[in-house]
């Protein structure tokens, strides 16, 4: 289902005992058009209600473990039911440079990339840097200006 991420989530009220968490997915879609059809991606969220307990903390726990869970085998970390599910299990957060031309896609590559590119990234807890280019070649000076091995991608 092209999972990307997985988070917990406060409740949306002080009297609310329920923890919350998302699982974000985007499966491809077919899309009608003109000439046929074309495929795309729709961004899909899931949220789970967990009311094991009385108690908030019990319930976030229990979210927290599940999204644990749920992130290790977007990951292919291999969990079983021997295994204490804590966040420890997750390896580092994966780091990306994302080197964008403000110019590129008819001048709204910044817009697109704040409307697209981002919110995926951010609901895969991948952090990254975005460095806008200022000049022709200045994608090259900075790849190698820096350390490339800080780098996941």
């Amino acid at each position: 289902m092209d999972m990307v991420g997985c988070h917990t989530l406060r409740s949306r009220g002080t009297n609310d005992v329920f923890a919350y968490f998302s699982i974000y997915s985007y499966p491809m879609k077919k899309k009608k058009v003109a000439m046929g059809s074309t495929r795309t991606r729709q961004r899909l969220v899931h949220t789970f209600k967990v009311d094991e307990a009385s108690e908030y903390e019990r319930n976030q726990s229990v979210a927290e473990k599940w999204a644990t869970a749920i992130k290790c085998l977007i990951q292919d970390i291999p969990i079983s039911s021997d295994i204490e599910i804590t966040p420890d299990l997750q390896p580092r957060a994966r780091r990306l440079l994302l080197l964008l031309n403000p110019c590129g896609g008819r001048g709204n590559a910044l817009q697109q990339c704040h409307a697209h590119i981002l919110p995926i990234i951010t609901e895969a807890d991948i952090s990254y840097n975005l460095v806008q280019t200022e000049r022709q070649n200045h994608a090259r000076e900075l790849v190698q200006a820096i350390n490339l091995e800080e780098w996941d991608g």
